[in-house]
C-alpha cells in the first residue's frame, strides 16, 4: 500500500499588526512497517526515555506528541542523551503537540527522551514504524 499517513498542517498568526499565514495543506506519506508505539507516560523533572515498545531507533518513524497538562508552568521538553546528558530541542507547554518524522538512519538514530519542567505533566504520543 501507499500513502498510508496523512499529516494536515495550518499555522495562523494574528497578534496586533503581525498577521501570517502558512497553509501548506496535507502531505500523504507511505508506511512500510505495520507496527506503532504510544501511549500515556507521566514524566518527571528527570529525564526518561519515551517507551518504543516493539519499535527500535532504526525502524521509528512518524511521531505524535502532545502535552495533556493544563496546568501553567508544567512544559515537557524532547530530546536526545548523549553521554548521560540530556539536551532538550523541542519544547510543548501545556496543551501544545508536535508531528515530526524521527531519524532512522542507523549510525546517528537516538531514543527520544522527554521530562517535566515541574510537576507531573503526562505525555501523550503515538509513532509509527517507518
Amino acid at each position: 500500500m501507499a500513502s498510508e499517513i496523512t499529516v494536515t498542517v495550518a499555522l495562523q498568526v494574528n497578534k496586533t499588526y503581525l498577521q501570517h499565514s502558512q497553509i501548506p495543506g496535507s502531505i500523504s506519506i507511505d508506511m512500510s512497517g505495520t507496527r506503532c508505539a504510544g501511549g500515556a507516560q507521566e514524566l518527571s523533572t528527570s529525564h526518561e526515555v519515551v517507551n518504543l515498545n516493539e519499535l527500535t531507533t532504526a525502524n521509528q518513524g512518524w511521531a505524535y506528541f502532545r502535552n495533556t497538562s493544563s496546568t501553567a508552568g508544567q512544559s515537557i521538553a524532547l530530546g536526545i542523551v548523549v553521554s548521560s546528558t540530556f539536551y532538550p530541542v523541542v519544547e510543548m507547554k501545556p496543551g501544545e503537540v508536535a508531528m515530526f518524522r524521527l531519524n532512522t538512519t542507523v549510525s546517528t538514530a537516538q531514543a527520544i527522551y522527554a521530562k517535566s519542567s515541574s510537576g507531573t505533566p503526562v505525555l501523550q504520543y503515538w509513532i509509527a514504524e517507518n
